[in-house]
């Protein structure tokens, strides 16, 4: 089993919500039969504003992905020149493909978004 660990350590204002969402989502795409796998990512921050600012906008990422003008996305682009670096060849076209059964899976399943604060997560480890 192959551990993947990210850590974003900066300062305020600095794009740590854009570089997590960016690599939550990346590591997303990378698996298209199984939007699922998006319930398998722990992302883990110090306030609930950011934690839930990621959740929004990983959703807004998505319909933006899953719009009828995902072929001018920056963001999108931006991905899959991430996916290229990583080896990955995936058409602008298919990542609008996935991007739709994300968002879909993420919708229906909104709980499994492990997006949450150090406490929250400490809380739950405790309990357990």
């Amino acid at each position: 089993m192959q551990n993947n660990y990210a850590i974003i350590n900066a300062s305020a204002g600095s794009g740590k919500t854009y570089a997590l969402v960016q690599s939550l989502l990346t590591t997303c795409f990378k698996h298209p039969l199984q939007p699922e796998k998006i319930g398998n990512i722990l992302a883990l921050t110090f306030t609930n504003k950011a934690a839930n600012e990621m959740k929004q906008r990983i959703i807004e990422w998505l319909k933006n992905f899953s719009s009828e003008n995902y072929e001018t996305n920056t963001d999108l682009f931006n991905i899959q020149e991430k996916l290229k670096n990583e080896g990955i060849s995936i058409p602008i076209k298919d990542l609008y493909e996935r991007s739709k059964k994300i968002l879909d899976y993420v919708l229906h399943h909104y709980s499994t978004l492990n997006i949450g604060t150090i406490d929250k997560f400490n809380s739950r480890l405790v309990r357990s």
